[in-house]
C-alpha cells in the first residue's frame, strides 16, 4: 500500500488519476515480468535489444506504447535479477514516470538512484542518447559506478564524463546510449561546440573540400550530436534554484594591464575610509550601491594621486565593488578561501563552487579584502540561460523531493509534467512546533541545549545550518559544552558522503550546511531505530520553503520514525532582509526578560516564503527573457554576416 506524508499531503484530483494510470502501469508492468521469471540475463538482453531495434523505428512509440511497457517490464527483470532484490511499486512508477516527459516528485530516501538508472534504461530503448545530469562529479561517479552492472546485463554502453579526461575521451562519452555527468559539464560541452562550430564557419570558402582532403568530418569535433532526454536529478536545485545563474564559458584569464591589482587594493583602501550614510548607501546587490557626492570626491582625490592608471571600467565601479565586498559578503557565508583562492558557496546548500567567479570586478574586490593572490578577470567566450540550455532537450526529465508546487513553472520553461508519487511506506515523521526567539545568539544556544538534549537519549542528531560560518559556531559551542560531534562544511565528496551516511548511529550529532551530503542516504542503525530515529534541528527558515522540506525530509526515510524542528530568531536573514517588521513584531512578542517567543509565527513565515517565491519565478523569468533577447540579437548579426553558430 502506498501513502503520503501527512505533512503537505495536498493531492489534486489531477494527481489522483495520474496515480491510478501509474497504479494500472504498474500492475501490468508486474503481468508482463511473469514471462521473464526463466529468463537469463542473456536472453533478457536479446530481448531488450530486439525491442530497442524496432522501436527506434517506429516514430508513433512513446509514453503510451506497448513498447514503453515492454521495456520497462524488461528493465525491471534484469534490475531485479542483477541486484538480487525486488523493488517496490512506487520505484517502478517512478522510474515509468520519469522516462514518460515527466519531473517527478519522490521522497527522499525511496531509493532515486535506481528509479533514475531504470528510467534512462526506458529511455534508451526508444533514444540513441540519454543524459543523467547528476548535481556533482562525486554523485555522477557513484550512481554511473553503481548502475554500470545493470546496464551492461542488457547491452547498453554507458559513460561516465570527467573534467580530469581528456576532450577526445569526454568526446567518445558523448557516442554511448546513456552519459552520466554533472549538469554544468553538459551544459558547458554544449557552449563548447558552439565556439567549434563559430570557428568552423570562419573558413567559408572552399571548406567543404578542404575536410574531404583532410578527411575531417565536422561533426568528430563536437561533443553533442543530439538532445533527445535528459534526466536532471535534484530537478528542483538545478531548474529552479540555479536557474537564476546563466551557464558562461570563459576563456582564459586576461592579462592584467600594469597597475591593475595595485587597483583593486587601492579601492579597497579607499573603501575601509568611507563610512554609511555620509559617503556611500548599500542595497542588497552591487548594481545598488551608490556613492554620494562626498564619496565621489573621495574616490576621485585618492585615484588623482596615482600616475597614469589604466583603468578597465569606470573608476566608480572599483570603488562600489570593493564596498559591496567590504560590506555585504561574508568569508564562510558568500565564499571561503582555500588554497590562496576565493570560492564561491551556494547559500541554498552550502556546496563550493571550484570554478566559478563573481563578475564585472566583484571577485577580484573580495580577492583584495582576502588578501589573497590577486587572479584575471576571466573572459566570457559563450553563455546560455539554463532554461534555454534545457530547452534544447526534446524530453526533459527529472526526479527530487521538492517540486510539486513549481509545476506551472516548470511546464512553462521546460514543457514537462510534475507528478508528485507517494511513498512506499507510511511516513512517520513528526513535525515538531517552530521555536522563536528574540536575538540570534540566544537561539544558537537554544539549538545548542536541545541537541545535548537529544544526544543523551542516544537518538541521532542532524543540525542543518544556513551557512559554513553557522556550522561552526555550533560546533565549537556544542565542543565547549563537552558535546562531541562531526561537522561538514559543504564540500560534496567521498569523504563528506561517508560523513553524512553514518549520521544515523545512535548517539552520533552531525553539524552540516542544510543540505550537505545531499544524494546520500542517512540510514539508521537498530538501536537508533528503537530511540526515535533521527531527530532535525534546522536552524533557520529559508527563503524557499522547497529547502525547508529538503531538510525536514532527511528524517523518517522508508517508513523509519524521525522527527525534526526549526528554529527562527528575529536577526535570521530571511527576515532581515525580507520582512524587518515582521522582525520586530516577534521581538515585540517577548515578555520582559525572555529570550524565546511563545507565539506561532509560522503562517506569516509561509505567506513570506511564498511572496519570494513569486518573486524568485520572476527573476528567472528575466533572466530567461533577456537570454532570448541576446539569442534574437546572435541571429540578427549572424543574417548579417558578423556573427556565426553561438
Amino acid at each position: 500500500m502506498l501513502h503520503l506524508c501527512p505533512r503537505k499531503s495536498r493531492i489534486s484530483s489531477q494527481q489522483k488519476r495520474r496515480l491510478r494510470r501509474l497504479n494500472d502501469f504498474v500492475r501490468n508492468v508486474r503481468a508482463l515480468q511473469t514471462n521473464h521469471w526463466q529468463c537469463g540475463l542473456l536472453e533478457l538482453q536479446e530481448s531488450f535489444q530486439s525491442l530497442r531495434q524496432r522501436a527506434q523505428q517506429d516514430e508513433t512509440a512513446g509514453s503510451h506504447s506497448q513498447s514503453f511497457l515492454e521495456a520497462t517490464s524488461l528493465a525491471v527483470s534484469a534490475a531485479e535479477s542483477v541486484f538480487e532484490f525486488k523493488l517496490h511499486d512506487v520505484q517502478i512508477a517512478g522510474a515509468a514516470a520519469t522516462a514518460s516527459s515527466t519531473i517527478v516528485e519522490m521522497q527522499t530516501g525511496e531509493g532515486k538512484t535506481i528509479v533514475c538508472a531504470l528510467a534512462a534504461l526506458i529511455r534508451s530503448a526508444f533514444d540513441s542518447s540519454v543524459h543523467v545530469a547528476t548535481t556533482t562529479e562525486y554523485l555522477a561517479q557513484r550512481d554511473f559506478a553503481s548502475n554500470l552492472p545493470l546496464f551492461q546485463a542488457l547491452g547498453i554502453e554507458a559513460g561516465l564524463l570527467s573534467t580530469e579526461a581528456s576532450p577526445n575521451a569526454n568526446r567518445s562519452v558523448y557516442r554511448s546510449s546513456i552519459i552520466y555527468g554533472a549538469g554544468y559539464l553538459f551544459g558547458f560541452d554544449y557552449l563548447r561546440d558552439q565556439v567549434t562550430l563559430r570557428e568552423q564557419e570562419k573558413i567559408t570558402l572552399g571548406r567543404d573540400v578542404l575536410n574531404s582532403i583532410l578527411d575531417v568530418n565536422p561533426e568528430s569535433q563536437l561533443n553533442q550530436l543530439e538532445h533527445q532526454t535528459i534526466i536532471v536529478d535534484e530537478a528542483d536545485s538545478v531548474l529552479l534554484d540555479e536557474a537564476t545563474t546563466p551557464l558562461i564559458l570563459s576563456g582564459s584569464g586576461q592579462r592584467f594591464a600594469p597597475g591593475t591589482k595595485q587597483l583593486y587594493e587601492l579601492a579597497r583602501s579607499v573603501a575601509n575610509c568611507m563610512t554609511e550614510p555620509e559617503h556611500f548607501f548599500i542595497e542588497d546587490r552591487p548594481a545598488g550601491v551608490h556613492l554620494t557626492e562626498t564619496g565621489q570626491e573621495l574616490a576621485i582625490k585618492a585615484l588623482s594621486r596615482e600616475h597614469n592608471p589604466q583603468l578597465q571600467r569606470p573608476w566608480a565601479e572599483y570603488i562600489k565593488q570593493a564596498l559591496f565586498a567590504e560590506h555585504q559578503l561574508r568569508c564562510n557565508v558568500d565564499y571561503v578561501v582555500e588554497d590562496d583562492r576565493v570560492k564561491l558557496v551556494d547559500r541554498n546548500t552550502g556546496r563550493i563552487f571550484e570554478d566559478r567567479q563573481l563578475r564585472a570586478g566583484l571577485h577580484q574586490a573580495v580577492e583584495a579584502k582576502e588578501g589573497v593572490t590577486i587572479q584575471a578577470c576571466t573572459e566570457a567566450i559563450a553563455r546560455i540561460s539554463r532554461q534555454r540550455f534545457f530547452q534544447l532537450y526534446e524530453n526533459v526529465c527529472g526526479l527530487t523531493g521538492t517540486i510539486r508546487d513549481n509545476e506551472a513553472e516548470v511546464q512553462h520553461f521546460y514543457r514537462s509534467r510534475v507528478h508528485a508519487l507517494p511513498t512506499h511506506k507510511t511516513c512517520r515523521r513528526i513535525d515538531l512546533p517552530t521555536r522563536f526567539f528574540v536575538s540570534r545568539e540566544s537561539k544558537i544556544q537554544a539549538i545548542a541545549h536541545s541537541s545535548i538534549q537529544v544526544a543523551k537519549t542516544k537518538r541521532p542528531v542532524l543540525v542543518g545550518t544556513e551557512s559554513i560560518d553557522e556550522s561552526l559556531e555550533v560546533f565549537e559551542l556544542l565542543q565547549a559544552k563537552g558535546q562531541t560531534a562531526s561537522v561538514l562544511n559543504g564540500l560534496q565528496d567521498a569523504g563528506e558522503a561517508e560523513v553524512i551516511a553514518e549520521a544515523g548511529r545512535f548517539g552520533a550529532v552531525t553539524i552540516a550546511t542544510n543540505m550537505a551530503g545531499r544524494g546520500t542516504d542517512i540510514r539508521l542503525d537498530e538501536v537508533a531505530r528503537e530511540l526515535g530515529g533521527l531527530h532535525v534541528i534546522a536552524c533557520s527558515r529559508q527563503t524557499s520553503a522547497r529547502i525547508d522540506r529538503q531538510l525536514a525530509g532527511r528524517c523518517a526515510r522508508q517508513g523509519a520514525p524521525g522527527s525534526c524542528q526549526f528554529f527562527v530568531s528575529a536577526e535570521d536573514r530571511l527576515l532581515q532582509n525580507h520582512a524587518p517588521k515582521l522582525a520586530l513584531k516577534i521581538q515585540g512578542a517577548a515578555t520582559e526578560g525572555k529570550t524565546e517567543v511563545h507565539q506561532d509565527f509560522g503562517p506569516e513565515i509561509e505567506r513570506l516564503q511564498q511572496e519570494l517565491e513569486v518573486r524568485s519565478f520572476e527573476l528567472r523569468k528575466d533572466v530567461f527573457k533577456q537570454d532570448e533577447w541576446l539569442n534574437q540579437v546572435r541571429h540578427s548579426l549572424a543574417n548579417h554576416g558578423d556573427q556565426h553558430a553561438y
